[in-house]
This record gives structure tokens, sequence and C-alpha cells, in this order.
């Protein structure tokens, strides 16, 4: 599903420019729930922002299912990302103006048929255990259910990979690990997951670790 070959990504600093990311090279399977963890600044989130679309590499090639998108045109990326990758962040980022099951239809925005996005958003939410509430507003529901729906609208475009960046960073554990057991459920389904995070007591639950310092990758570890 994704193959990296000599990544690297550098950002101007003066007259020089400091690597966020340098040589990286991994390859990960569909289905796998991939744990990327390491200190801030280390280079996860560059990572991660560039697998999903959000920034183009310096140099090195970005494939996933085949298509190397480390090529592509902003616009181009955009148009790949609405349709292939789910991002969810650590903060949300849900319109407070707007009900659930409406925050969740916002990426179907190609569809001209209301009906079947309001069925495709309600359908979502019930897989997140959010179908009783999803005529409510943000506001009125708490951190973790606020989280659920962000994943629910990452999955509005049936995208074959989620990325997430910190999602249960501003979670206490017992909603951590909901999330985290949502993410596994859909791994399972086939989805391919990325996840950023520093909260250790994942360490051992994810099917591949990528470890990333000072913007290498220097281990990359499949748990027994």
């Amino acid at each position: 599903m994704i193959e990296v070959k000599n990544l690297s990504k550098k950002y101007p600093n003066g007259e020089h420019q400091d690597y966020a990311l340098k040589n990286v090279q991994f390859e990960v399977n569909k289905g796998e729930l991939v744990g990327i963890f390491g200190k801030s600044g280390s280079g996860k989130s560059t990572l991660l922002h560039i697998l999903s679309g959000i920034e183009a590499p310096t140099s090195g090639t970005v494939k996933i299912d085949g298509k190397d998108i480390a090529g592509f045109s902003n616009r181009a990326l955009t148009k790949w990302r609405g349709t292939n990758v789910g991002i969810v962040f650590q903060s949300f980022h849900l319109i407070p103006t707007l009900t659930l099951v409406e925050n969740v239809m916002l990426p179907m925005e190609f569809s001209k048929n209301r009906k079947r996005k309001r069925q495709r958003a309600l359908d979502l939410l019930e897989q997140t255990g959010l179908f009783m509430k999803a005529n409510q507003f943000p506001e009125s529901v708490s951190g973790g259910e606020r989280q659920r729906t962000a994943i629910a609208r990452a999955l509005a475009n049936d995208p074959p990979v989620i990325a997430a960046d910190e999602p249960t960073g501003n979670l206490d554990s017992q909603t951590s690990g909901e999330i985290f057991n949502l993410f596994q459920v859909l791994a399972e389904t086939g989805k391919t997951v990325l996840f950023v995070t520093h909260d250790l007591d994942f360490y051992g639950k994810v099917s591949r670790r990528l470890q990333v310092q000072d913007g290498s990758v220097y281990e990359v570890h499949k748990t027994e």
C-alpha cells in the first residue's frame, strides 16, 4: 500500500536548510496499524503530513497504492487527498455550528444527493457509536465523542488510508484506549492506519512501529 524511498524534507533556516526528514525508507502493507513514535520535533508529524498529502517532500518517492504522490502538484495532491486519505487531528477541527451528522457530511461535497450523503454520515456515526447523538452539536458531547465524529468524517469518502496525528493527545487514558480500539477495528476491515503518538501505552499494540529520531526512521519493527 505504501512504499517510501530516499525521502527527505528540508526547511529553510536563514542561509541554511535544516532536514526534518533525511533518507527515510520503509514499506507498509494494506490493513496494517502503524504507530509512528518519537519525541517532539523528531519529524514524525512531518512524515505523516507527507504521507497524507498535506506537504510535499524535498526529494524521494512516496508511492501509495502504486502512485508516486511526491511528484504531484498542489492541486493534484488536494484532489488525490480528498478520496484516498482520511485525516484525523488532535484538536478534532469540527465546525461548532454544525451538528455531528452535518460535520461528517462535509467531505462528501461532490455528491449532489443530500439524502445519500446524510445516510452515509449516519451509517458512519453508527459505526463509531454516535448514531443517537447525530443531531447534537460538538459542544454538547465529550472530547472522545468529538474525536469519534472526526474519525467518522475521515471515513466519509471511504479512503484506503487513515492518517491520525496525535488523535488521543487531548483525551484521558480510558477514552484514548477506546479511540485506539476503533483504529484497530478499521485496520481489521482493510484500512491502512498511520497513527502518530507520544503514548507508549500503544507501543506493543500496533502491527508495525516506526521510531523517528532527528529526522531518521531508525527502527521499523513488527511486534511479536
